[in-house]
């Protein structure tokens, strides 16, 4: 959490920067969580007022994402199913806190907001198994995939998913990272102006 570092315990927020710097992946190694695991948080001081909340994780190396990775969403855009992941990349300069406003760039007309479920990977690691991919992740986070839609096919030849998807505040993480939970069994949902717009359970 950027503006106070925070323990959500309880339903209150307990101040942990005295403890650790941010939440990075420095401090998502074993030896860094096995020490906050011995915390008493009850012992850590409360977040005082409403400080900003920032995204839940920092110093991310890659935003990496998952185009179509939802049945009804290709079934609803009229898209065939596709045989492999359609893999494409959002710079990190994207990334921001789950309540920061998103700033519409000038060139754009139209924002679309899509809600996915965010995978926050704890450890490095390359050409591994299923299993080995799943040990390797830490917990799970909300997103708001931010696009600037009549980018994205301006140029005919080449969907330019990277330019309309990587403006400053495209990115929306947060507010919190969740762990020791089975991803299959949750739904994602955007609700705008207080009328739900998706709801997608995660196992389609």
């Amino acid at each position: 959490i950027a503006a106070e570092l925070a323990a959500v315990q309880e339903r209150k927020l307990r101040d942990l920067s005295r403890k650790v710097k941010d939440i990075d992946p420095a401090t998502l190694s074993d030896a860094a969580l096995a020490a906050l695991r011995r915390l008493d948080t009850k012992r850590l001081p409360l977040v005082k007022g409403k400080p900003r909340i920032g995204a839940c994780v920092a110093g991310s190396g890659k935003f990496v994402a998952i185009g179509l990775n939802f049945v009804y969403h290709a079934k609803e855009t009229g898209s065939p199913i596709p045989a492999h992941p359609i893999i494409f990349f959002k710079t990190t300069n994207c990334i921001q806190g789950p309540n920061d406003p998103v700033m519409q760039p000038k060139d754009s007309t139209q924002l679309d907001y899509e809600v996915e479920l965010g995978i926050v990977i704890g450890r490095t690691c390359r050409a591994v198994s299923e299993e080995e991919a799943q040990a390797a992740i830490f917990g799970y986070t909300c997103i708001n995939d931010v696009t600037a839609a009549e980018l994205l096919n301006r140029d005919a030849t080449f969907a330019q998913w990277t330019r309309a998807k990587s403006f400053d505040t495209f990115g929306v993480f947060g507010p919190v990272i969740a762990t020791g939970l089975d991803p299959m069994t949750l739904s994602i949902r955007t609700v705008l102006n207080d009328q739900e717009r998706q709801n997608y359970p995660v196992a389609d």
